[in-house]
């Protein structure tokens, strides 16, 4: 007998928000699967559920 390889439904919300502090510095805030603390992506035994996530980034324009 085959597995099953369906994953349930399941509506997710990702963000990202970015500025500029100077015009050479710019400033961003993303984050992901913010709906939820995890969902499952595959079904296997080895994959976990994958986590929320975020971060934080700087960059500098020469």
């Amino acid at each position: 007998m085959q597995p099953n390889p369906r994953v349930p439904a399941y509506v997710e919300l990702n963000g990202r928000l970015g500025w500029n502090v100077t015009d050479r510095r710019q400033g961003l805030l993303s984050g992901f699967r913010r709906l939820h603390d995890h969902h499952q992506n595959v079904i296997a035994p080895a994959v976990n559920a994958v986590p929320r996530s975020r971060f934080a980034e700087l960059r500098w324009r020469c």
